[in-house]
């Protein structure tokens, strides 16, 4: 899903996409075989695997100038705290997708986030509670208590 979200298409889709090609090259050769336009013994695999190299460069091309890139410019800009949200953002629109879809256990439930950065280092802005603490009134109070080292 963050693929899909950063280069504007899925890696799957993108395979399907190669193999939709493959197979159309091989029609065509095939078709010109029939129609003699092509001797039966003529080997072109070097060109159709050319061919295939070409157009798949061609496309991760175009996605990289169409999505990623104008997408990372935008990125290089945001504050700390839009980067939080949108990292945030990215990982939750995973964890939907595997609620909803074949789940491939990548993501799921509540979400933490931290920032580290070289100025402020580890900072937590967004962490996930295991339990309610209202409800574990015995444990904070150790917690308060004990001595941090």
């Amino acid at each position: 899903m963050i693929r899909t979200f950063i280069y504007g298409i899925g890696t799957t889709a993108l395979v399907d996409i190669d193999e939709f090609f493959v197979k159309r090259v091989a029609a065509i050769e095939a078709e010109l075989k029939n129609k003699g336009r092509l001797p039966a013994t003529e080997d072109i695999e070097g060109l159709k695997q050319e061919a295939k190299d070409a157009f798949g460069n061609d496309l991760i091309s175009y996605f990289n100038e169409s999505h990623q890139k104008p997408l990372r410019r935008v990125i290089g800009s945001l504050p700390t705290e839009d980067l939080a949200a949108f990292a945030e953002t990215l990982v939750y629109m995973e964890s939907l997708k595997e609620r909803y879809t074949t789940p491939d256990e990548s993501v799921s439930g509540p979400i933490d986030v931290a920032v580290i950065s070289k100025h402020d280092g580890f900072i937590w802005i967004k962490r996930k509670h295991y339990f309610d603490p209202a409800l574990n009134p015995r444990f904070v109070a150790r917690q308060r208590s004990t001595p941090t080292k």
